[in-house]
């Protein structure tokens, strides 16, 4: 079987994928190619917010968009017959076109959905938000748990399309082989055996509530609440606990994160007098936290499903709650404060976080703890039996199987029509209007091949638009000139490229 996987920062679970389906072949379309070739077509606005793509002045970028990702997707397949294109979502909207491009040529589409952790303000609004902005559209859906499925039932995405199978790449805490040394994934040991101390870092901006892309929880001042004083305090108390010579420390950052958050993280961490790189790391964004988490004596962080893993990985985990911001909030975020001490330690200032590093470094999770934690992660996390990734794999084989068995006969002009009709409709729908001019550019597209030859000769365009077409003509093929043929890392064994091409897709086999 041949899946085309959009990356999406995907790659933890299309590892697992890979690794659980060795003879299956695995293509990447990786969301930075897919991007900036967006950008080229919609202004930075429509990146930004549920709404911002949905303007009515953004309706003949739609189109142009949906016809030029029917041409990438006819040209990836030319090149990669799949069987199958699965997703971590369908509700960026620069990948619907190729959702319905793909449902139009009778190739099945599956969400396997990466997030997880649902706080209670993202079950009750967000999932509305959702329904209305970006409905469901693939063929069927993975989610990791109940709690996850509620979401989308509440957003309107079908029952029956559902399943819950548990998160592919938290199978790898069920298999202790793929764990690896911090030396092998470029970290020094500790020379002084130091406990190592993780913390999770993450957007001051991160989990605060909001409605419509405006801040509803805002402090007195007016201003939007954000995690800033929280951070800063966590990072100082870590810091100070470095200083003492007993412990070095990890620090992850979210990919939400700035560069400019992160520059000024590193700043303050020099400030203190510690040097990076010895006893503080300010690890990549990307990096594998589940690595980071088995390698841990203790892991600290705020609002992440990582704090989960780490309590399914039988670490001590120390969540930080405490500030001004916290307590407006408390009852819109995933609620760690409330469980029990036996469970997760929960501080409460700078200085009781220190205590409960000192405490906790030396402890270890007993049978009664991680049965309780079980019953805690699998609510949120899902089952972790080590088998969701081939309960993903019989989801996505069955649905491939069916659909292969009575595949519809469907002409390259029909599917083009299916397509800018099934987009035309959806953003006359959110946009609230439809331009005349687009109404007759989809007209004259879907019409015979024969027939839009003439008419492109029968009404020359402007010399003005011909050049905006030839700038923009000459974008494209600059954006399409910079990918490169990138290949998913395999750990057991060398990998060779298929290809001397250059393209936006990349293969593998597990």
């Amino acid at each position: 079987m041949r899946l085309l996987v959009f990356d999406h920062y995907f790659a933890h679970d299309i590892e697992a994928l890979a690794h659980a389906a060795p003879y299956d072949e695995i293509g990447q379309l990786f969301v930075t190619r897919v991007v900036n070739l967006a950008q080229y077509y919609f202004p930075p606005d429509a990146f930004e917010g549920l709404t911002g793509p949905y303007k009515p002045a953004y309706v003949a970028n739609h189109e142009k968009w949906a016809r030029r990702v029917c041409r990438l997707m006819a040209a990836i397949r030319r090149k990669f017959v799949f069987d199958a294109f699965v997703l971590p979502s369908d509700t960026y909207f620069y990948i619907r076109p190729a959702i319905r491009w793909a449902q139009a040529n009778g190739i099945p589409c599956i969400i396997v959905q990466k997030e997880t952790s649902v706080s209670p303000w993202t079950l009750d609004v967000h999932s509305t938000q959702m329904g209305t902005y970006y409905p469901f559209i693939a063929d069927a859906m993975a989610v990791c748990s109940e709690r996850h499925k509620s979401f989308w039932l509440r957003a309107g995405a079908p029952a029956e399309k559902i399943s819950v199978t548990g998160q592919p790449r938290f199978d790898f805490y069920s298999q202790p082989e793929r764990w690896r040394r911090l030396d092998s994934v470029n970290l020094p040991p500790s020379a002084e055996r130091r406990k190592t101390i993780l913390f999770l870092s993450y957007d001051i901006r991160a989990y605060v509530p909001t409605d419509d892309d405006s801040d509803v929880a805002s402090s007195q001042g007016g201003s939007p609440l954000t995690w800033a004083s929280l951070h800063l305090q966590t990072m100082q108390a870590l810091l100070d606990l470095v200083a003492s010579e007993r412990y070095r420390l990890l620090i992850k950052p979210h990919p939400q994160q700035s560069a400019k958050q992160i520059a000024n993280m590193k700043e303050h961490i020099l400030s203190s007098g510690l040097g990076l790189g010895k006893d503080v790391f300010v690890l990549s964004e990307l990096a594998d936290a589940r690595q980071l988490i088995v390698n841990a004596d203790v892991v600290v962080g705020f609002q992440t499903t990582a704090l989960y893993e780490a309590m399914a990985a039988g670490k001590p985990v120390i969540y930080t709650f405490w500030g001004n911001e916290v307590s407006t909030l408390q009852d819109t975020l995933l609620p760690f404060h409330s469980y029990p001490e036996d469970v997760l330690l929960c501080a409460r200032s700078g200085d009781h976080l220190k205590e409960l590093v000192l405490e906790a470094a030396s402890t270890r999770s007993t049978q009664q703890q991680m049965r309780a934690r079980k019953l805690i992660c699998e609510e949120h996390l899902g089952p972790l039996d080590g088998r969701a990734t081939q309960r993903v794999l019989h989801m996505i084989h069955e649905l491939t199987s069916a659909r292969a068995s009575h595949k519809p006969s469907i002409r390259g002009s029909d599917i083009g029509r299916q397509v800018m009709e099934g987009m035309a409709q959806e953003v006359h729908h959110l946009s609230g209007v439809m331009s005349r001019n687009l109404w007759h550019s989809l007209r004259a597209m879907l019409r015979p091949m024969e027939h839009r030859r003439v008419l492109w000769r029968m009404h020359r365009l402007a010399a003005e638009r011909e050049r905006r077409q030839v700038v923009e003509l000459a974008a494209e093929n600059i954006a399409l000139c910079r990918t490169k043929v990138e290949r998913l890392p395999r750990p057991y064994r060398k990998t060779r490229p298929i290809e001397q091409h250059e393209g936006p897709i990349a293969r593998t086999r597990g």
